[in-house]
């Protein structure tokens, strides 16, 4: 399904049995592999490939608690509420996402993925990260949501990345 809002550059490769939501854009050369799911406002640049069964533009695990009094951190009281996720997803040009990744649609900003970003497969970029460019990002990480992580940091297999922490420039995390 490629939806009639969404803006394709005739180069685009599209695998069988792939989604495209309202309000995609792709450039030249992008690549969708096979069973891959824009869901909405996800913009693709040129030369990036995305690979099979990657769900990208999701909402997220953004979750507050409608309790009364001052807002607190990690909140046991209230009934959990979903936060609306409307601000997409951009994954700049020269990217390569692997199988079965995850990359969810920002709060209000978009998620952003920078130049030359390399994930391994079944990685997890939740709501309002910034990816900057030539990170490599290894099997089964997960980054939790408003994550900032510098230029060519490495994240090792299986590493978790909490809510709003920052990684500097060319630094590595390990499992």
């Amino acid at each position: 399904h490629i939806d009639s809002s969404s803006i394709i550059h005739p180069s685009v490769k599209i695998g069988p049995f792939s989604y495209i939501g309202p309000g995609c854009v792709l450039e030249e050369g992008v690549e969708i592999a096979s069973g891959v799911q824009l869901i909405e406002n996800v913009e693709i640049k040129r030369n990036t490939i995305i690979g099979p069964g990657t769900i990208i533009g999701s909402i997220g695990f953004g979750v507050e608690r409608d309790s009364s009094g001052p807002r607190k951190t990690i909140s046991f009281h209230g009934e959990p509420m979903k936060m609306p996720h409307i601000g997409g997803v951009f994954i700049d040009e020269n990217c390569h996402i692997g199988a079965l990744n995850t990359v969810v649609a920002g709060a209000i900003d978009s998620t952003y993925i920078g130049k030359s970003v390399q994930t391994d497969d079944h990685c997890h970029i939740a709501h309002n990260c910034i990816i900057n460019e030539g990170v490599l990002i290894a099997a089964s990480a997960s980054i939790s949501g408003s994550v900032r992580v510098g230029e060519n940091s490495w994240i090792g297999i299986n590493s978790t990345l909490m809510q709003k922490i920052q990684v500097g420039k060319r630094n590595t995390i390990g499992l």
